[in-house]
């Protein structure tokens, strides 16, 4: 049995370095087909609701109504997948400037630091905004370089067992 295990994690171990390394070469050009497949999680998310509801000895309708709003969610996610990959960074930067603007309100009073790290986060949130397309093929690259990582620390875990 520990045999198949430690095949089966030497698929995934590879998988995840041949995965990570073609991220680290496409970098950001992959985000959006990276986004299109948590579309088509969903999807088929939905079908296996809607196929266990009927087909499965569970009629609790409520499996029709996750069926329904992860499909949704999923066809809008597939169809939208490149303006989510360009809205995000925005909304990402946005919400630094926001904490940064109420942080920096309720820094009466503290340490000079506090104040600095408040105007840090404001030049932080536009600097994402800014450089929206680096920070995607930057957050890319960074997947890449983990999931390199992990498959190579699966291989070398392996190997020693």
């Amino acid at each position: 049995m520990i045999e198949k295990y430690l095949k089966n994690k030497a698929i995934i171990a590879i998988a995840s370095i041949i995965i990570g390394v073609f991220m680290i070469i496409k970098g950001g050009k992959l985000a959006v087909d990276m986004v299109r497949v948590i579309g088509y999680i969903l999807i088929g998310t939905a079908l296996a609701y809607a196929a266990s509801y009927f087909f499965g000895a569970n009629k609790d309708q409520m499996l029709l109504g996750y069926a329904a709003v992860t499909g949704v969610s999923g066809l809008v996610i597939v169809l939208l997948a490149g303006t989510i990959v360009n809205v995000l960074p925005v909304l990402a930067g946005a919400v630094l400037i926001l904490n940064g603007l109420v942080n920096l309100t309720q820094t009466d009073g503290a340490p000079a630091y506090s104040k600095g790290t408040s105007i840090l986060l404001i030049a932080l949130g536009i600097l994402v905004i800014i450089f929206k397309y680096t920070v995607v093929n930057a957050v890319v690259i960074m997947l890449g370089i983990a999931l390199v990582l992990n498959g190579l620390s699966s291989l070398d875990i392996i190997r020693r067992f």
